[in-house]
């Protein structure tokens, strides 16, 4: 098992701009400045931020609605890729959904990304529907993907 060596901990509103340039790095449709603070300060959402030091790993944001949440966007920085920072950032954000009463994590992601589909599915996601031309530019399909949250089986 990989040593950690970074930390974990809630996204501040000092972080918006650090997030926002990791949303534009590595996001096919990045967020806003006004998304990501719309969505920092939606009461039934968790946000957390991987750091090294002063600087930004990666971040995940989830929201939960009762017994469902969902995984809105995860992000890596470039340098911190395959270092088990998004996994962490799974862990730590599966166990405050628990914590909160969710059951289930769904998440959409295009059909294309297979870097992504790959990460999903080895933290255990499965794909239960897809939504027709659901992306943009361009024009793309979604794969639903479904996870329940239950800390004894986080891989």
């Amino acid at each position: 098992m990989q040593k950690k060596w970074f930390k974990i901990r809630t996204i501040a509103h000092d972080d918006l701009e650090v997030v926002h340039t990791l949303e534009v790095q590595g996001m096919d449709t990045p967020w806003s400045n006004t998304q990501l603070l719309a969505e920092l300060e939606y009461p039934k959402g968790i946000r957390l931020l991987a750091v090294e030091g002063l600087a930004i790993c990666g971040y995940v944001i989830f929201r939960f609605v009762d017994s469902e949440a969902e995984l809105l966007r995860i992000g890596v920085a470039s340098d911190y890729r395959r270092q088990g920072v998004g996994r962490a950032l799974w862990e730590q954000g599966s166990k405050a959904l628990s914590a909160v009463g969710a059951t289930t994590c769904f998440l959409e992601v295009r059909s294309s990304n297979t870097v992504a589909r790959v990460f999903y599915e080895q933290l255990g996601f499965v794909a239960i529907a897809t939504r027709k031309n659901y992306y943009t530019q361009p024009l793309e399909d979604a794969i639903i993907l479904q996870r329940p949250i239950d800390d004894r089986r986080n891989p």
